[in-house]
């Protein structure tokens, strides 16, 4: 499918914004975008409307600016993705079918050979699709649409958080526990791993943006996504 100016915009301008290159508060000029991708003014407008109802601008009175990066705000969308993801994984128990199951079997084995070999960004990249094929694997297309939009936000904070290799290790880890709930149909432990995965993932993050940025306020989503983490730490003590 060929992609639209739009399309075109939106994913450069998502790029500048998930790696850093433009940081957060930084105000979006129409002009100066539509000059650096070579482009009118039209499709960089209705990237950036695209863009803020993702979540990652938002206007305030006449400017757009990129979304600021707070540690309350990673820990509010790790428990959406957490809701939205675990309940994704529990439908996909009850949908899924062979071809499925040797699909993420697949990408299984393709990511621990990519973190065994070192290749940490492609072993990332693998666990990211695993995740978005069991989600889209429920069959819930509003569902899907809301996963969506919360991976867009999380994007920016996977960069930032930088994934340690034995984070990595630990993901596909339950990726492997996640396809044996598959193939079992058992949706109850699905979501379990789902959420566990998004919450030690959060956690580690959280660390991190507690160095670099501080912390803005402790927030009931914080004390679950780091009450979690404790009880994972204790149980495997």
């Amino acid at each position: 499918m060929r992609r639209t100016l739009t399309d075109q915009a939106y994913s450069a301008i998502d790029e500048l914004i998930v790696t850093g290159k433009l940081m957060p508060g930084t105000v979006l000029k129409e002009e100066a975008l539509a000059k650096s991708l070579s482009m009118s003014r039209t499709p960089v407008r209705e990237a950036i409307v695209r863009l803020e109802k993702d979540g990652l601008v938002e206007r305030k009175k006449s400017r757009v600016t990129v979304v600021e990066i707070t540690y309350s705000r990673a820990a509010d969308i790790c428990v959406l993705r957490a809701a939205l993801d675990g309940t994704a994984a529990r439908l996909a128990a009850a949908a899924a079918v062979p071809s499925n199951l040797e699909d993420l079997h697949r990408i299984t084995v393709d990511s621990e050979k990519a973190i065994n070999d070192g290749r940490l960004k492609a072993a990332i990249s693998l666990h990211n699709e695993y995740h978005d094929y069991v989600v889209r694997m429920s069959q819930n297309d509003d569902l899907v649409a809301a996963s969506v939009q919360a991976n867009a936000l999380s994007r920016r904070f996977r960069h930032i958080s930088s994934m340690s290799v034995d984070v990595v290790r630990q993901s596909i880890e339950t990726d492997k526990a996640m396809l044996q709930a598959l193939r079992n149909g058992d949706g109850d432990r699905c979501d379990s791993l789902m959420c566990e995965d998004i919450f030690k993932s959060g956690s580690a993050l959280l660390e991190i943006l507690q160095v670099f940025f501080g912390v803005d306020k402790v927030t009931p989503a914080v004390e679950i996504v780091l009450s979690h983490s404790w009880i994972d730490a204790a149980g495997e003590s």
